[in-house]
């Protein structure tokens, strides 16, 4: 549900079904060795807020089993 995985996922070849071109995810990577405020990803999201950038996401569970988990202001109805 997070939108940088919808982004990983529209960039690798679909083995089944239409030929669909791909995306990328514009941006580079940040320097983890620097303190980054906000969620890591608001940089190349296109849905970043100024909340992204600045109130690092909680980790949430978002199924009923608890093994998936999201950190984003966007999941979650925030």
């Amino acid at each position: 549900q997070h939108p940088y995985t919808q982004g990983l996922l529209k960039s690798f070849p679909s083995f089944k079904g239409a030929k669909n071109d791909l995306r990328g995810i514009p941006g580079s990577l940040p320097d983890l060795s620097q303190e980054i405020p906000g969620c890591v990803f608001a940089p190349r999201c296109p849905f970043a807020t100024e909340k992204c950038r600045t109130v690092e996401p909680e980790l949430k569970t978002i199924n009923e089993k608890g093994n998936w988990k999201v950190a984003c202001h966007k999941v979650g109805g925030e």
